[in-house]
């Protein structure tokens, strides 16, 4: 792995953490500045991205249906997918889902090879 993917993945461990003590102290229910949101809303935000971006780095079929997705309603399409996380999980699951899928993406972007046609980089 090169020094900065080793540094960007570093980076996102430690938001992930400090994310992770702001949710165990207000258990999701906190106000956020994005009108509508709560801090539940926003780790569900962070799981389904990334999620996604695993998604298009190992199945580019089902990735090209979220994009789909995404195309018929690009207003609301990730309002909505918050949304329906928040909905399916009580708190301490999104949060280990969100973790869990942080893991791997994590895992996934560090051995990753080098260069171009990468899992996530969109060259080939």
């Amino acid at each position: 792995m090169s020094q900065r993917w080793s540094t960007i993945c570093a980076r996102r461990v430690a938001n992930s953490t400090r994310w992770s003590g702001r949710w165990a102290r207000r258990h999701g229910g906190g106000a956020t500045p994005a009108e509508g949101w709560t801090v539940a809303h926003q780790i569900a935000h962070l799981a389904w991205t990334d999620e996604v971006a695993l998604l298009a780095a190992t199945e580019p079929e089902r990735f090209g249906d979220e994009v789909a997705k995404a195309l018929a309603a690009p207003d609301a399409f990730v309002d909505e997918a918050a949304d329906a996380l928040v909905a399916a999980h009580a708190p301490r699951a999104l949060l280990a889902r969100w973790r869990e899928g942080r893991r791997r993406l994590d895992t996934m972007l560090r051995e990753a090879p080098a260069g171009p046609g990468s899992p996530g980089t969109g060259r080939r």
